[in-house]
């Protein structure tokens, strides 16, 4: 998906997703196999998979679709569920691995999603990705994060605005996750630099810990593993053992990610990650309106309210600062059984949130698209789906905006 060679236009494909994600989980050929192996061995319909996964297919898939596009593409998702969950080695605990497999999986299939919708004929790749990234991605993102949170007590480790599985600004440069988690780690074990590690006379863990300090490399899942399990002595209040190997593991895949975004964007952006990663930051306090019942925090949808939101606020069709604290509502526009209904309408008030009016108003410009009511309009399967196609609306024409300013 991302690659450092000459410009391509339009989208890559959803396997191109995929391959990505696999990527960054340390997942090479022989992974992609033997998730080959268990796919044809427990599908119903196991001719539905090829009978081998070679480096050439993996390097044609990216460049077309078709079913064995779709097939590979199943193979690499499963390979990710596989080093993320089921692996015997694999020390993520039930939080940390379910946020990172669904996340990626998440993202592939919003990628596959807009790779359907969006109109990018002659645009190049490079640019509209950066416009993607800003502005579907890392919205999704922030509400992944943002959905792990207690919100009696943040939790440093996702909090968008100091994340630790993202780039940040150090004096001597770039800190990728690893290089941070690591040294988290580290000083939770009573350690503070490399050559503590070579007190015993490994001379070539000593190395190999410097170089990942030194963000000069990423270390594979079976290193990370060894290491926690050798080092990492009696538990404390920062974490268990397999709490420390989960949070290696993210890092060193977000560190991957991280990587490969510096290298593509380079041509255009220096430092795409450092930039990427402040304005997902920078979401929290846009003030972006929701309404009541979450609808439009939801991964499908944000992206959509932020979008239009802003366009509304410039051209003064809708503004949060309108809303009155309270509004009279009728009993049917309250779900069924919350409400008395010996109560007159008139005399229910219920605090309503500025998001609120504004998906009133998404699902008014619905009806208006559609000439219908949304539960009968054939197009719209969900109020989510209705408010998703509505955001890629809104992406469209941002992106014939920009192809028109080139």
């Amino acid at each position: 998906m991302i690659s450092s060679r000459k410009e391509s236009l339009g989208l890559p494909n959803g396997f191109s997703a995929a391959k990505l994600a696999c990527d960054c989980f340390d997942i090479g050929l022989k992974d992609l196999q033997r998730s080959l192996l268990l796919l044809r061995s427990n599908e119903l319909e196991p001719a539905l998979f090829p009978k081998n996964v070679r480096a050439q297919t993996i390097k044609r898939a990216q460049s077309f679709e078709g079913k064995k596009t779709k097939a590979l593409q199943a193979i690499a998702m499963h390979a990710v569920y596989i080093r993320a969950l089921r692996e015997d080695s694999s020390p993520t605990g039930p939080m940390r691995a379910h946020f990172a497999q669904e996340l990626v999986r998440t993202l592939v299939f919003f990628h596959e999603r807009l790779v359907a919708k969006l109109h990018v004929s002659g645009m190049g790749r490079r640019g509209l990705l950066r416009v993607l990234v800003e502005d579907v991605f890392l919205p999704l993102v922030y509400v992944k994060l943002e959905t792990v949170q207690n919100p009696l007590h943040r939790n440093p480790e996702f909090d968008p605005a100091n994340c630790w599985y993202l780039p940040r600004k150090e004096s001597d440069g770039t800190q990728f996750p690893f290089q941070r988690v690591l040294r988290l780690w580290m000083h939770s074990t009573g350690r503070r630099y490399a050559y503590d590690f070579g007190k015993d006379g490994n001379d070539g863990l000593r190395r190999n810990i410097e170089n990942w300090l030194s963000g000069k490399s990423v270390p594979s899942p079976s290193d990370i593993w060894d290491l926690v399990n050798s080092y990492h002595g009696k538990d404390s209040d920062l974490g268990s053992a397999q709490d420390w190997k989960a949070r290696l593991f993210l890092a060193s895949a977000a560190s991957r990610l991280w990587k490969r975004v510096d290298e593509y964007f380079a041509p255009e952006l220096s430092h795409a990650s450092l930039h990427f990663a402040a304005r997902l930051a920078d979401l929290r306090g846009e003030g972006v309106a929701i309404d009541a019942g979450n609808e439009l925090f939801d991964v499908h949808t944000f992206f959509a309210a932020r979008l239009l939101q802003r366009r509304w606020f410039q051209t003064r069709e809708w503004s949060p600062q309108a809303i009155p604290s309270d509004i009279d509502i009728p009993c049917e526009s309250i779900g069924a059984g919350i409400v008395d209904p010996d109560v007159a309408a008139s005399d229910l008030r219920v605090p309503v949130f500025p998001g609120d009016r504004c998906l009133d108003y998404m699902m008014k410009q619905i009806r208006c698209a559609t000439n219908n009511t949304i539960e009968s309009a054939p197009r719209f399967r969900s109020r989510s789906e209705a408010i998703f196609d509505l955001g890629v609306e809104e992406m469209n024409r941002i992106l014939r905006m920009q192809k028109a300013s080139e």
